[in-house]
């Protein structure tokens, strides 16, 4: 612009905010630090089963809907499986044990993998850096087939894994920073209650209970705002029944979980198939 002594407010709007339009004249081009408008690169892949290039405006609404019901959907289901079936614990691990109580079941099964893996891995050294702090190198054993193998073949390369130093150490606790949020399955998803075009949560049982004790507690709350002594009663009454229904759903679910188990979920099936837990002795036994 300074060139050719142009002096125009729209393209010095558009010169100020060119990193927003420029990237999309150059996608085609290969970069180094190469970024893209979706973080996530599986949701670009889901909405490719919906809509493309050719779809119209008002189809993409149609189709945006058909989408995200179907996610729901999934969801849905999803979060039914993990409230029935309960996977078994195969190894002797305290941390698969906290993870199955806490991790959904898609998340648990791959700890369950990962701790499975740990039977391989030996610990070759020890170090002790200062007093809080200690080092260890720890080898694992993996099966790989070269190209053109007939068979598999081991190797072995030195990796760290926390499951095992927690059980070096007898250490039956996870810290909390290791526990994703996301991943838990008695996280409370309130956008769940939430009616929207694709999806209606009156048509689910606990968002209908939900309603009636939004409808039962809301006369309660606005007489307990007009005094502090008031709330106060509220706050103390709120406590007790926190730990009244902690201890109440905590015995529908033992009850849950012991018919799951008399008649047999799948998880419970294949573990009476194959036997025992695992541990490092019986696989070497195998």
């Amino acid at each position: 612009m300074e060139r050719y002594q142009v002096d125009d407010d729209w393209l010095e709007g558009l010169y100020a905010e060119r990193n927003m339009w420029v990237p999309a004249y150059v996608k085609h081009l290969f970069w180094a630090d190469m970024k893209m408008t979706q973080r996530v690169e599986s949701i670009n892949s889901f909405f490719d089963q919906y809509v493309h290039k050719h779809t119209h405006l008002y189809e993409f609404v149609e189709a945006y809907c058909e989408a995200m019901e179907a996610r729901a959907n999934e969801e849905s289901m999803a979060n039914t499986s993990t409230a029935r079936n309960l996977r078994q614990i195969v190894t002797c691990f305290p941390a698969e044990e906290l993870f199955q109580k806490i991790y959904t079941d898609a998340k648990f099964h791959e700890v369950q993998r990962e701790c499975s893996r740990v039977l391989y891995v030996r610990c070759l050294n020890k170090k002790i850096l200062d007093e809080s702090v200690e080092e260890y190198e720890l080898e694992d054993r993996v099966w790989i087939k070269p190209k053109h193998a007939r068979k598999e073949i081991v190797t072995k390369h030195k990796t760290k894994h926390m499951i095992l130093v927690y059980d070096l150490n007898n250490q039956t606790e996870v810290p909390g920073k290791y526990i994703l949020r996301r991943w838990r399955k008695d996280v409370e998803r309130k956008h769940t209650k939430v009616k929207v075009m694709y999806h209606d949560p009156l048509k689910t049982e606990v968002v209908c209970r939900y309603n009636k004790l939004m409808v039962l507690f809301e006369p309660l709350l606005s007489k307990a705002a007009s005094y502090k002594e008031s709330m106060d009663v509220v706050v103390e009454i709120s406590h007790l029944l926190a730990i009244r229904l902690d201890e109440k759903i905590a015995m529908l679910d033992r009850q849950r979980q012991n018919e799951d188990v008399g008649v047999g979920t799948p998880s419970s099936l294949c573990l009476e198939k194959g036997g025992t837990k695992l541990t490092p002795s019986s696989v070497g036994q195998l």
